[in-house]
């Protein structure tokens, strides 16, 4: 058999490699990986997206996003995406582990001593920051041509529930609300809060010292009186709404007198950043009305 020459065989070798820019630096693959480990939601879904099944994920209680879960069979828990297990990474010897920026920054270099790992603004990062996060993860993987078509069919979803956006529809304020944080008001930067943006309605939240997303109080929300209210919230849970609606100051907004406060499922909304999350998220604002203004349901 004719031996390949060393010039051929070096290029074979190079071209596997790949580095990749993140917000930690660069990582270099000699290799596509197969043993992944993703430590956000939004990372996972981009795995989902492009056909690669991780190894490991972390989670939220003991628990994957219901949108995912059925993708994750028999895939590994690794701690929460607050607090992932250094542990049971190692144990699961990954070729590539995907962290958050801000979450996992002072862990990086343990996670990097295990396997090579990226790092990406996922927790703290808007709408266009997915997107550039999708590129950089099917970059990793080898499968630029693969995630340039799923850009393309999300984008095509984009603009199909844009068009339901009525364009003098007045401000719109997004909350989160919970048991333990009470209301959390999201500005312009924020993720939810950029893709309002992105859809054609108008935001009046801007960032405060420093923060993206911010404790708000009842008395904050009706100095703003919004035109149409967000609430993000999981259903039975205990929040602010409770004592809210008993209160004059809830029923003198104009989008309380208008019927124009709508409710989406928090889990789904605030956390699932990613394009399979995002098709879920565009089917409800054109079927709540919220984008064309309409009373909601």
């Amino acid at each position: 058999m004719k031996e390949l020459p060393l010039t051929v065989l070096l290029a074979l070798s190079s071209a596997q490699a790949v580095t990749i820019t993140h917000d930690l630096g660069k990582t270099e693959l000699s290799k596509t990986p197969k043993r992944i480990i993703t430590l956000e939601h939004s990372f996972t879904d981009a795995l989902v997206q492009l056909g690669v099944k991780p190894i490991g994920v972390a989670q939220d209680g003991g628990k994957n996003l219901a949108y995912l879960d059925a993708f994750l069979k028999n895939v590994a828990p690794v701690g929460t995406r607050a607090q992932p297990s250094l542990e049971k990474i190692l144990a699961l010897k990954p070729d590539l582990i995907i962290a958050d920026t801000e979450r996992h920054k002072n862990i990086y270099a343990q996670l990097s001593r295990i396997a090579p790992t990226i790092s990406l603004n996922s927790f703290r990062g808007d709408y266009p920051d997915m997107l550039s996060q999708f590129r950089t993860i099917a970059q990793a993987l080898g499968r630029e041509q693969k995630a340039q078509t799923l850009l393309d069919d999300h984008n095509r979803m984009l603009n199909k529930a844009k068009a339901y956006t009525r364009s003098k529809a007045g401000p719109l304020m997004v909350m989160v609300l919970s048991s333990q944080a009470g209301a959390t008001v999201h500005s312009t930067e924020s993720f939810i809060g950029s893709l309002f943006q992105k859809m054609g309605r108008t935001n009046p939240v801007r960032p405060q010292n420093g923060e993206i997303q911010y404790t708000i109080t009842l008395e904050n929300i009706v100095a703003q009186n919004p035109a149409t209210i967000v609430l993000l919230k999981n259903e039975g849970e205990a929040t602010p709404l409770d004592s809210w609606k008993k209160d004059p100051l809830w029923n003198s907004l104009s989008a309380v007198k208008n019927n124009r406060v709508y409710i989406f499922d928090r889990d789904l909304w605030s956390k699932a950043r990613g394009l399979k999350g995002m098709n879920l998220i565009f089917s409800q604002m054109i079927s709540s009305g919220v984008l064309a203004d309409r009373p909601a349901k």
